[in-house]
């Protein structure tokens, strides 16, 4: 029998070294994107050589999620619980600057694989 929550391992997932970089305006703000093929990441990156990054989409998962602070931001930490058979709960820990710049975050991280139909619930919380 399985306990729940559980941590889920996650690793983060990066387009560093690559000609791509993500599309902004097709990932909504302060939700969780389930991307389980190479057709749905083409939708959220542009690439210079039609070079899109790729892994195994039968045992990963990629997850996207976004949003904004009000000051800069010094360290992101993530972490991925699974709270039940077909829902989790991804919390992105921001820690602040004392700088007043507005500024955005984005996290991508591989898990394994997650049915685009399950619920995740994304929890952001922001300290100094």
């Amino acid at each position: 029998m399985v306990k729940y929550p559980k941590d889920v391992d996650i690793s983060n997932y990066s387009l560093k070294g690559t000609a791509c970089s993500w599309n902004w305006q097709n990932i909504q703000i302060n939700t969780v994107h389930v991307i389980n093929s190479e057709e749905e990441l083409i939708t959220y990156t542009s690439c210079e050589k039609e070079d899109v990054p790729s892994f195994d989409f039968n045992k990963y998962s990629l997850l996207l999620a976004h949003g904004g602070t009000t000051s800069g931001v010094h360290k992101i930490d993530r972490n991925l619980q699974q709270t039940s058979i077909d829902e989790y709960k991804l919390t992105v820990d921001i820690t602040l600057e004392m700088t007043t710049v507005a500024q955005g975050w984005m996290i991508a991280v591989l898990t394994p694989k997650i049915l685009s139909s399950t619920t995740i619930e994304l929890d952001v919380k922001q300290h100094y």
